[in-house]
């Protein structure tokens, strides 16, 4: 199975057979081709995503992670899955905040949820919604480069099913607790709970690393590729400031504006966590953040965090959960979480039908 992701800045493609990566390429989006989040430029799209997949030598189905959806768990009638999906077009604007663009909605439902015989019991049933034009401009992208698109899979998923891949009975430190996904990429901030494999909430920053990548290129007179090149050479210190190798001859430059919106946001995530659940109880707990996508990768960003939040930072690691091209493991794997999450799912998805 084949995993997609798109986003304004990198264009990645993950070629995945049961544990084992057996591809793994990015490249940078063309120019203006995605913009907020939207495919803009189907054509300039669809050439990178066949020249990826010549590379990863995939000819067929692909599972597209898609950003920016929203979700929300609520109580719904106990009907078969395929009911709850026809009648989601209607109750999905009932239960969600009003959109200022068309949405899709999908209901999806733990298969344990069935098992309770009790009509009188509403069945606990997540609902999610994405813009339809950030849907339909992968997928006809995909279908453009001749691939097939199967799945269309919310980033928020992608990225709990990549890190939890071990996690299938405890989390990182005990069993039924906590763990936060925090998905950074270029234009936007995903933050996700999940409780051990299931997501229980997801939101969305309309901010990103693109502010970092801004600031740099603003204090050394940088174009976009040239600042992102420094940031990868850069690292967070305990002030905030982001030090550069001394043969590059960079002063520090400060990082603070970005770190104290991160942060501030984390907190509030934890906070917003512990009021789900009765005080003193270890189920409203977090036991990690874990930093994953592109940004994950800026050294110094976890220790930075875990200082501020007094709670364990720590990037994702996929290269224990699969078993990954040896000429790819040195490399920071977190930019291909979203990409290999909806390989994933696409994979769960089959085996399941």
């Amino acid at each position: 199975m084949v995993g997609l992701e798109i986003n304004s800045r990198y264009i990645t493609m993950v070629a995945l057979a049961e544990s084992r990566v057996k591809a793994a390429c990015r490249t940078l989006s063309p120019p203006g081709s995605v913009a907020g989040g939207v495919v803009v430029n189907l054509k300039q799209v669809a050439a990178t995503i066949g020249q990826l997949a010549r590379r990863v030598r995939a000819n067929g189905p692909v599972a597209i992670a898609v950003p920016r959806a929203l979700n929300k768990w609520v109580d719904a009638p106990r009907i078969s899955l395929d009911e709850l999906n026809a009648a989601a077009p209607f109750e999905g604007p009932k239960r969600l905040p009003n959109a200022a663009e068309p949405m899709t909605y999908r209901f999806s439902v733990p298969p344990e949820a069935y098992e309770t015989g009790d009509e009188n019991v509403p069945l606990p049933a997540r609902l999610v919604a994405a813009p339809r034009s950030v849907i339909d401009g992968r997928l006809d992208a995909a279908l453009l480069a001749g691939l097939v698109p199967v799945v269309a899979a919310p980033e928020s998923d992608a990225v709990v099913a990549a890190l939890t891949r071990n996690q299938a009975t405890d989390s990182i430190l005990w069993k039924g607790k906590a763990t936060a996904a925090i998905n950074l990429q270029a234009e936007y901030i995903e933050m996700t709970v999940a409780r051990e494999t299931r997501l229980e909430f997801t939101r969305t920053l309309n901010h990103g690393t693109d502010e970092l990548i801004d600031t740099i290129g603003r204090f050394v007179g940088a174009d976009t590729n040239e600042a992102v090149a420094l940031l990868r050479e850069a690292t967070i210190d305990d002030a905030g400031l982001l030090q550069f190798p001394t043969e590059l001859g960079l002063p520090p430059i400060s990082a603070l504006q970005f770190l104290h919106e991160l942060t501030a946001e984390m907190r509030r995530l934890a906070d917003f966590q512990r009021s789900r659940f009765p005080d003193g109880s270890y189920l409203g707990l977090l036991d990690a953040f874990v930093l994953t996508g592109e940004g994950a990768s800026i050294r110094g960003l976890e220790r930075y965090c875990s200082a501020s939040l007094g709670v364990t930072c720590l990037p994702g690691d996929l290269e224990a959960a699969f078993d990954w091209p040896e000429k790819l493991k040195e490399d920071d794997l977190n930019p291909y979480c979203p990409a290999l999450g909806a390989a994933i799912i696409a994979c769960q998805e089959a085996l399941a039908a």
